[in-house]
């Protein structure tokens, strides 16, 4: 399935789609869904037990960090979306059944709530119970309520009064925790961001805290617990809850429970760093604190060689990067902030892979190569190009974890119509998926209109681009740059009657409708997404994407107004 020249990531994916597809003949074959309302008995938990078959099989790739950072953050933005879907929706029309195959809901939410399940219940209770599950409903069709009885029996405990806020209700909550006169006050309520319509939902909550002395859940919207004073003298470190990620909220500590968790950031798992960075950045996100606060609590974690901690600060850096205009001062200052964060790595690391290394290493090193590209750091580039020159008679050879990176250097700095040609020609040539994405990836980064014409022409053709790859490796990425983003979105207007002909009763079709909406940061391009979308909102195929995503850009521009000023000054004191 994979070739020898491939990356860590590319076997991790096989593996866990194989996986997959595995556990569907126990999840949709063995036993199937009454009706589409319970698609989550499928693919929540095949996704679920794709990630602990992989880790009983390849422990050494502790593939639950790849979820952490690909399924996790994905669930959590699409969930603070209002006009979310619930992971169990009624469908009552043909038309309702494809939306519901929403990767960061059905998939990925779904998953984390069986991971939280099962953590709730115990390894033990959790196979009992799913070994009764199959045995009862072999050869025949469930709702959700016949797992959640069978589990019920086998723990003992009330699983269907446990799941059933977290299913049934869209969003998830954000548990706030502050001390006030010697008392540890709680509260939760549903985490938003952007325009939203507060419907005062409740979850039952795990707490999973690291102290002894708490409840196991949180099941009304506030708790009081007197004493904080005696119950810090009775356990070590910082108060911290959902540990281990593997509950479906996060937590604004407030106060002195954030100084004590942000001074011992550094001696922290590398699974809590990620969680900590992860959570204030959605509550940056949302408004509730600063986005220049998350600047100095990157700077603690310069020196990280985890790969969750690594694509953490990744993620921060991205999310900075909206603030900074293409071509200004504070681009600059930018720059050299992600060089100052990703120089610890690359001087550890460099470009080519030492004998020995671990598969983090990989890992890491394509993110802080990324990075330096991104930055047009001059030694990284020179170094890049020194490696596309070695290579450039058969691209396809490029050491295939660094290999997109060495792509886009080239095309950033050396652009050229026989470059353009030859990166598509090896495109069409190539059967190597992975090498195709990386080559669509880097031509997105063209600044020259006669070669963006000609992929644009080249998206028709179904000789050159599959339908399939239309929207995740072709729209997607050049949607995601200022010189080819309103080229591309024009062309996506003026062409909607072919993609909705091309992908209409594919998955990919509502992906039109979600990148643009990923993408856009600019009160322009939310009034051109609202005057071409909004017409189209009886499509039930799209219809929640459209109301979502007009949310989704609103909020963005609301975020980089109210915050740009404050992180320019917090990027140029990072220096």
């Amino acid at each position: 399935m994979v070739d020898e020249n491939s990356t860590v990531s590319s076997r991790q994916d096989v593996a866990l789609v194989i996986a997959h597809e595995l556990a569907h003949q126990w999840f949709g074959n063995l036993v199937t869904m009454k009706w589409w309302d319970d698609l989550w008995l499928n693919e929540s938990f095949a996704n679920m037990m794709e990630y602990v078959c992989v880790n009983a099989i390849e422990p050494s790739w502790n593939i639950f960090e790849n979820f952490q950072t690909t399924g996790v953050p994905l669930a959590l933005k699409r969930d603070a979306t209002d006009g979310v879907q619930s992971v169990h929706v009624e469908v009552k029309h043909p038309d309702e059944i494809n939306t519901l195959f929403d990767p960061a809901i059905v998939y990925a939410k779904g998953s984390r709530l069986m991971h939280m399940l099962r953590r709730w219940l115990g390894d033990e209770a959790f196979a009992k119970g799913l070994n009764a599950y199959f045995a009862k409903h072999q050869y025949g069709n469930t709702i959700g309520r016949d797992l959640w009885n069978a589990l019920g029996v086998a723990s003992g405990r009330d699983v269907a009064a446990f799941m059933d806020s977290w299913l049934e209700q869209p969003g998830y909550p954000v548990l706030t925790a502050t001390v006030e006169n010697d008392t540890l006050k709680l509260s939760q309520k549903q985490f938003f961001i952007g325009e939203h319509e507060d419907k005062k939902r409740t979850w039952v909550l795990p707490l999973n805290s690291n102290w002894k002395g708490l409840p196991d859940t949180l099941e009304t919207e506030t708790l009081e617990i007197p004493n904080y004073s005696a119950l810090a003298t009775q356990n070590q470190g910082a108060l911290r809850f959902n540990t281990e990620n593997t509950a479906h909220y996060i937590t604004d500590y407030q106060g002195i429970l954030l100084d004590h968790i942000l001074d011992a950031i550094t001696d922290l798992d590398s699974t809590s760093k990620l969680q900590v960075v992860q959570e204030r950045r959605l509550l940056a996100e949302a408004g509730s604190i600063s986005f220049a606060d998350l600047v100095p609590v990157i700077e603690k974690l310069t020196e990280e060689t985890s790969y969750l901690v690594v694509s953490g600060v990744k993620a921060v850096l991205n999310g900075l990067k909206l603030f900074v205009d293409e071509g200004s001062e504070c681009e600059k200052a930018y720059h050299e902030l992600v060089v100052k964060l990703s120089k610890f790595n690359f001087d550890r690391l460099g470009f080519e892979a030492k004998e020995g290394e671990s598969d983090e290493d990989e890992l890491v090193r394509q993110i802080v190569i990324g990075n330096l590209i991104a930055a047009d750091d001059q030694t990284a580039s020179q170094e890049a190009s020194r490696i596309f020159a070695a290579h450039q008679e058969d691209l396809e050879k490029l050491p295939a974890a660094i290999r997109l990176h060495i792509l886009i250097n080239q095309i950033k700095h050396d652009e050229s119509k026989e470059l353009a040609d030859q990166y598509l020609n090896d495109y069409v040539s190539t059967v190597d998926g992975s090498f195709k994405r990386q080559l669509a990836s880097a031509l997105a980064y063209t600044k020259d209109a006669e070669t963006l014409a000609r992929i644009l022409e080249s998206l028709k053709n179904k000789d050159i681009v599959k339908p399939q790859d239309l929207a995740m490796s072709w729209y997607f990425p050049l949607l995601n740059h200022q010189f080819t983003q309103a080229t591309v979105w024009t062309w996506a207007r003026d062409d909607w009657d072919w993609i909705k002909a091309a992908l209409g009763g594919d998955m990919s079709f509502d992906k039109f409708v979600i990148y643009p909406a990923n993408a856009f940061k600019t009160a322009e391009a939310l009034a051109e997404y609202k005057a071409f979308f909004e017409p189209q909102l009886d499509d039930m195929a799209i219809s929640r994407n459209i109301s979502m995503g007009i949310k989704e850009i609103a909020a963005r521009v609301d975020l980089i107004a109210r915050e740009k000023a404050a992180v320019e000054k917090a990027i140029q004191e990072g220096l």
